[in-house]
């Protein structure tokens, strides 16, 4: 059995992963329905997000999708079975107390503060790098389909995660 020192795998790959994390924590992604239309349909700053996080998906080799700017996902693996990961790209309006930048990831104390530094861009990046070492130093056909699966504003789309899968 193939084990992986995932600590030792993420301190490897720490700079990429700050730079991709920081560059979807720059992206200001509250709905905003007034610049709402038919491309955008929670404004053009969630699909900015989704765009960004599918972006570095495909340039790591994932197949990709968009699901009409609701959502969107990459998979690896094979069989019938997905293992499911849910995620989402949009955050909601900051409250009054902060004392940095929201949308400049700034690392204070230990600690990054920035707008979906812990809800949710932070946990996402987190899961796709937990996917990409799998799938980087896996040395045996995975029997399940791994997909992560970002939505904007959960539910709002009335679409199911198995929904989103096959379109």
């Amino acid at each position: 059995m193939t084990t992986i020192d995932f600590t030792a795998e993420v301190e490897k790959r720490k700079e990429d992963l700050l730079a991709d994390l920081f560059s979807l924590l720059e992206i200001n992604s509250e709905r905003d329905d007034s610049k709402a239309d038919a491309q955008h349909p929670f404004g053009p700053g969630p699909v900015k997000a989704l765009e960004k996080f599918l972006e570095i998906a495909d340039r790591d080799g994932y197949p990709t999708k968009n699901v009409d700017n609701y959502a969107g996902h990459f998979e690896f693996g094979q069989g019938e079975e997905v293992l499911g990961i849910f995620a989402h790209m949009d955050v909601v309006p900051a409250g009054s107390g902060w004392d940095t930048d929201l949308y400049t990831p700034t690392i204070k104390d230990g600690r990054l503060y920035a707008r979906g530094a812990s809800d949710d861009k932070g946990p996402t990046t987190a899961c796709y790098y937990g996917l990409k070492i799998i799938k980087e130093l896996w040395t045996f056909q995975l029997l399940k389909k791994f997909a992560l699966l970002s939505e904007l504003m959960k539910n709002q789309a009335g679409l199911t995660w198995t929904t989103i899968l096959t379109m």
